[in-house]
Protein backbone atom coordinates (compact mmCIF):
# COMPACT_ATOMS: atom_id res chain seq x y z
CA UNK A 1 0.00 0.00 0.00
CA UNK A 2 1.21 3.49 -0.79
CA UNK A 3 1.96 5.96 1.95
CA UNK A 4 -0.23 8.98 2.67
CA UNK A 5 2.59 11.14 1.25
CA UNK A 6 2.45 9.29 -2.08
CA UNK A 7 -1.32 9.68 -2.19
CA UNK A 8 -1.04 13.39 -1.39
CA UNK A 9 1.46 13.81 -4.21
CA UNK A 10 -0.83 11.95 -6.61
CA UNK A 11 -3.74 14.18 -5.58
CA UNK A 12 -1.55 17.23 -6.23
CA UNK A 13 -0.60 15.94 -9.67
CA UNK A 14 -4.26 15.26 -10.47
CA UNK A 15 -4.91 18.93 -9.68
CA UNK A 16 -2.01 20.01 -11.88
CA UNK A 17 -3.28 17.96 -14.81
CA UNK A 18 -6.86 19.18 -14.28
CA UNK A 19 -5.58 22.76 -14.33
CA UNK A 20 -3.64 22.18 -17.53
CA UNK A 21 -6.69 20.61 -19.14
CA UNK A 22 -8.77 23.65 -18.17
CA UNK A 23 -6.32 25.90 -20.03
CA UNK A 24 -6.89 24.06 -23.34
CA UNK A 25 -9.76 25.71 -25.22
CA UNK A 26 -12.40 23.53 -26.81
CA UNK A 27 -12.50 23.35 -30.59
CA UNK A 28 -15.39 25.47 -31.82
CA UNK A 29 -17.25 24.17 -34.86
CA UNK A 30 -19.62 27.13 -35.08
CA UNK A 31 -19.21 29.50 -36.76
CA UNK A 32 -17.38 27.56 -39.42
CA UNK A 33 -15.23 30.56 -40.34
CA UNK A 34 -13.51 30.32 -36.94
CA UNK A 35 -12.98 26.57 -36.97
CA UNK A 36 -9.37 26.56 -38.23
CA UNK A 37 -8.33 29.30 -35.81
CA UNK A 38 -10.01 27.36 -33.01
CA UNK A 39 -8.10 24.18 -33.91
CA UNK A 40 -4.83 26.12 -33.98
CA UNK A 41 -5.51 27.68 -30.56
CA UNK A 42 -6.44 24.28 -29.14
CA UNK A 43 -3.29 22.65 -30.49
CA UNK A 44 -1.02 25.48 -29.31
CA UNK A 45 -2.43 25.34 -25.78
CA UNK A 46 -2.29 21.53 -25.70
CA UNK A 47 1.36 21.42 -26.75
CA UNK A 48 2.19 24.08 -24.15
CA UNK A 49 0.41 22.04 -21.47
CA UNK A 50 2.31 18.88 -22.37
CA UNK A 51 5.64 20.74 -22.39
CA UNK A 52 4.85 22.33 -19.01
CA UNK A 53 3.97 18.95 -17.51
CA UNK A 54 7.32 17.59 -18.64
CA UNK A 55 9.36 20.60 -17.55
CA UNK A 56 7.72 21.24 -14.19
CA UNK A 57 6.60 17.78 -13.06
CA UNK A 58 9.07 15.49 -14.81
CA UNK A 59 6.49 13.73 -16.96
CA UNK A 60 7.80 11.69 -19.85
CA UNK A 61 5.74 12.58 -22.88
CA UNK A 62 5.57 11.93 -26.59
CA UNK A 63 3.21 13.38 -29.14
CA UNK A 64 3.42 11.95 -32.63
CA UNK A 65 1.32 10.91 -35.59
CA UNK A 66 0.22 7.70 -33.88
CA UNK A 67 -0.80 9.17 -30.53
CA UNK A 68 0.14 10.98 -27.39
CA UNK A 69 1.77 9.18 -24.48
CA UNK A 70 2.27 10.37 -20.90
CA UNK A 71 4.08 8.73 -18.00
CA UNK A 72 3.80 10.58 -14.69
CA UNK A 73 3.98 9.26 -11.13
CA UNK A 74 4.23 5.71 -12.45
CA UNK A 75 0.96 6.02 -14.37
CA UNK A 76 1.00 5.65 -18.13
CA UNK A 77 -1.71 6.94 -20.40
CA UNK A 78 -2.13 7.37 -24.10
CA UNK A 79 -4.63 8.49 -26.66
CA UNK A 80 -4.91 8.60 -30.41
CA UNK A 81 -7.36 11.48 -29.92
CA UNK A 82 -4.76 14.09 -29.06
CA UNK A 83 -3.03 15.66 -26.12
CA UNK A 84 -6.17 16.78 -24.29
CA UNK A 85 -7.55 13.25 -24.42
CA UNK A 86 -4.27 11.77 -23.15
CA UNK A 87 -4.30 14.23 -20.24
CA UNK A 88 -7.90 13.24 -19.49
CA UNK A 89 -6.96 9.55 -19.61
CA UNK A 90 -4.05 10.12 -17.23
CA UNK A 91 -6.27 11.99 -14.80
CA UNK A 92 -8.91 9.25 -14.83
CA UNK A 93 -6.28 6.55 -14.31
CA UNK A 94 -4.78 8.45 -11.37
CA UNK A 95 -8.21 8.96 -9.80
CA UNK A 96 -8.96 5.26 -10.20
CA UNK A 97 -5.65 4.35 -8.59
CA UNK A 98 -6.48 6.50 -5.55
CA UNK A 99 -9.93 4.97 -5.33
CA UNK A 100 -8.58 1.42 -5.50
CA UNK A 101 -5.90 2.13 -2.90
CA UNK A 102 -8.56 3.58 -0.57
CA UNK A 103 -10.55 0.34 -0.88
CA UNK A 104 -7.55 -1.86 -0.10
Amino acid sequence: MKTAHDQDELRRLIGVVAGLRAEIPAIAVEPWAQYHASVAAHRTAAVAALEKLGAEEGAKTRDSWNGTFIILAGIRSSSTGGIAAALCNWQRAAELKLKLEAQA
